[in-house]
């Protein structure tokens, strides 16, 4: 995934990056909300900001002190999820940090690993059989179809590069010519 708008150069530092998977639209009034809680208009890094929501899926930048905020009050309000990005010269970088809700109020945060563990943990102490722990694992599913379909998407690239080095290696029918030892 590449920065399409600017270069990683260009960027603030200190800006967090996240990635909105759901809802995972622009048109969205989770990103409506976030245009009006964390883009003021006097921030000399708002039009940059601002191109990156033009992204697909939609990425939402924040000052340190922006993030918890924004993601508490979505928390009360509606059910999302996030994905952590890293920028760098060579474009965006997923990494294994989310924000998640859903709708219950809570808020979610940390690897997939710790979230799934924690929609477990809820998913074990309702009980057996209940409607509230059939909810608790669709959100589960929900929640790790999601991450799965992140990781398939960036996962191409290394794929394709690993598996072209393999096979370039492995080709009986490529063979590099070399000057026979005078000794054989």
């Amino acid at each position: 995934m590449k920065l399409s708008k600017m270069g990683a150069s260009n960027e603030p530092k200190d800006l967090l990056y996240f990635q909105n998977l759901v809802p995972g639209t622009s048109d969205s009034p989770f990103i409506d909300r976030y245009k009006k809680e964390c883009l003021d208009d006097n921030d000399p890094d708002n039009e940059q900001r601002k191109s990156l929501l033009d992204e697909y899926p939609p990425i939402l930048s924040f000052h340190p002190q922006q993030k918890k905020k924004f993601y508490e009050d979505e928390a009360r309000m509606c059910s999302f999820c996030c994905g952590g990005v890293l920028t760098s010269d060579n474009g965006l970088k997923n990494i294994d940090n989310y924000m998640y809700s859903n709708n219950s109020g809570k808020l979610y945060e940390g690897s997939a690993a710790n979230i799934k563990s924690q929609l477990q943990e809820e998913a074990r102490q309702e009980k057996f059989g209940s409607a509230e722990q059939n909810q608790r694992m669709t959100e589960i599913n929900q929640f790790s179809a999601v991450v799965d379909q992140r990781e398939k998407n960036s996962a191409p690239a290394m794929t394709n590069a690993a598996t072209q080095k393999q096979s370039s290696t492995l080709n009986p029918l490529k063979t590099d010519l070399k000057p026979r030892d005078a000794d054989s």
